[in-house]
């Protein structure tokens, strides 16, 4: 399947399904992370059943804490 993320075009497995499976593929931490597919804001309790489909434009934000 073909996903815009965060500006580039990239393919992923079929399997992906979710915001969380594809979260999970991509090795980032869900509870550090804004999500907006297609302009829309996705709450972090929605990601393991949101589907994504192909073509979708997903922004994914990781915040990191220092000091």
């Amino acid at each position: 399947m073909k996903l815009n993320i965060n500006g580039d075009l990239r393919d992923v497995p079929d399997a992906i399904e979710t915001l969380a499976d594809l979260l999970e593929h991509l090795k980032v931490a869900s509870d550090r992370t804004a999500i907006e597919v297609n302009k829309d804001i996705v709450a972090q309790d929605e990601y393991p059943v949101y589907r994504i489909k192909t073509e979708d434009i997903i922004e994914i934000v990781t915040f990191v804490g220092g000091g």
